[in-house]
């Protein structure tokens, strides 16, 4: 995923339900499960579209929900491009 100009992997992001002034808004496009984890595609407020990778037990996150994502500062991949 690269929102802006950082790098964040699938599974070093974290979805809550919890809005807070320091995670990013998302709106959940789609859900795929593969087995033990999912992948949840999302569009963020600025159209950037990102995947998420949480285990299949955490969901069910449902296309058109509103949800919050956020990082930790350590996950952040730079000037890889």
């Amino acid at each position: 995923n690269w929102i802006g100009d950082i790098g964040v992997r699938p599974e070093a992001i974290r979805i809550t339900r919890m809005a807070d002034a320091a995670k990013r808004k998302a709106t959940v496009d789609s859900t795929s499960f593969l087995g033990p984890t999912a992948h949840i595609s999302m569009t963020l407020e600025d159209s950037t579209k990102v995947i998420v990778q949480v285990p299949s037990s955490d969901g069910p996150y449902r296309a058109g929900e509103s949800v919050y994502l956020s990082w930790s500062p350590t996950d952040e991949l730079r000037d890889l491009l």
